[in-house]
Order: structure tokens, then C-alpha cells, then sequence
């Protein structure tokens, strides 16, 4: 259901090993992704990673442009509190 096989391609910005193998835990899961925080099996500094569900596929999603992070800007100067960014 999640694409587990990206953390193969991601290095753990501490050891610059690979963060295949090491422990996740889930901080958030939407339709389109889940958010985990990995232990790296080699240091286990702790990174968060983004990985994409089995229903969505990037080819069909369009490109962030400059619009996007403009109102990424404005939702966190709006924010008073983290929550505040997330949908209840």
C-alpha cells in the first residue's frame, strides 16, 4: 500500500547510509501519502519521510509551480499553531 522501496534511494542526512531497513513509525496517512519518521538502521538518527500510497501516481499529478508555494507561504504565516495547517 505504501512505497516502502523509496527509502532505498534515500541516504540519512547524519551517516549518508542508506535508509533502507530501519524502523518507521507513522506520523500522519492521507489518501495520497504517509508521513513516517525512520530510524536509519546505521545511526538511527531520525529523518521524516514522504511516501506516496498505492493509489497515486505521479505521472498524473501536475508539477508544483510557483503559485503552489506562494500559498504554501501564505498558509503558514496564517498559522498560529501547527495544527492549524492540518484538515480536521
Amino acid at each position: 500500500m505504501v512505497d516502502t522501496e523509496r527509502l532505498a534511494k534515500l541516504a540519512c542526512p547524519s551517516c549518508q547510509r542508506g535508509l533502507a531497513g530501519g524502523l518507521m513509525r507513522q506520523v500522519e496517512w492521507t489518501t495520497r501519502r504517509c508521513i513516517v519518521v525512520v530510524a536509519c538502521p546505521t545511526c538511527s538518527a531520525e529523518s521524516m519521510v514522504v511516501l506516496e500510497t498505492s493509489g497515486m501516481r505521479r505521472a498524473t499529478m501536475p508539477p508544483i509551480d510557483v503559485d503552489d508555494v506562494r500559498r504554501a507561504h501564505e498558509a503558514l504565516a496564517r498559522a498560529v499553531r501547527v495544527s492549524d495547517l492540518f484538515a480536521v
